[in-house]
């Protein structure tokens, strides 16, 4: 999804959100957090507020930072993929059965429905 808002970005500069949902497809709160996250990141930036806010690439910002900001681990420069420190994985505890599952206590019904291709929960 980030890529898509960044190529709609980059053909179409200075968009609201309205804009980036019609060029995207992608609405709703995936949006809402995927542009928090992005400002955040320094990959977009926006002038104005509220429904009057205007997004655009930031220019400043380039790839490297984003492969420095996943990872802490080097880099092959040939593929630009992380390579993982064999070293450090020892320090690393493995989840257990019991920490990966859901607790057998939990009562939350947290599941969806899906209408015309949209998912919702139970909520209002």
């Amino acid at each position: 999804m980030n890529e898509q808002v960044i190529d709609f970005l980059k053909g179409n500069p200075n968009n609201n959100k309205a804009a980036i949902i019609a060029g995207t497809g992608i609405k709703g709160f995936p949006l809402f957090n995927l542009i928090k996250k992005m400002l955040a990141d320094g990959q977009i930036i926006s002038v104005g507020d509220g429904n009057n806010t205007i997004y655009s690439l930031n220019e400043n910002y380039t790839e490297e930072q984003v492969i420095e900001e996943q990872t802490d681990a080097t880099v092959n420069e040939g593929t630009k993929e992380p390579v993982v420190d064999e070293s450090k994985k020892e320090d690393i505890p493995e989840k257990t059965a019991e920490e990966t599952s859901p607790a057998a206590s939990t009562t939350r019904d947290n599941s969806k429905y899906k209408l015309n291709g949209e998912e919702y929960g139970k909520g209002p």
